[in-house]
């Protein structure tokens, strides 16, 4: 991740904002893993999707 933000995030190549989704989403998939009284709402799964939508264009950009 830090790698990433070194590369991406400071050249401005990516935006902070996706740079804290991936964070935060990498975060929920290991509590969703590992800690068992962890509950994600459709709410919750909906958010990820839009904002992984986001990031696929953001990222569709630099290729």
């Amino acid at each position: 991740m830090r790698q990433l933000a070194k590369e991406y995030v400071k050249t401005g190549l990516l935006s902070k904002d996706t740079y804290d989704f991936i964070k935060k989403g990498m975060a929920d998939r290991n509590k969703s893993s590992y800690d068992y009284s962890a509950v994600f709402t459709e709410e919750i799964a909906e958010e990820y999707i839009s904002k992984s939508e986001q990031f696929i264009n953001e990222t569709e950009t630099l290729l």
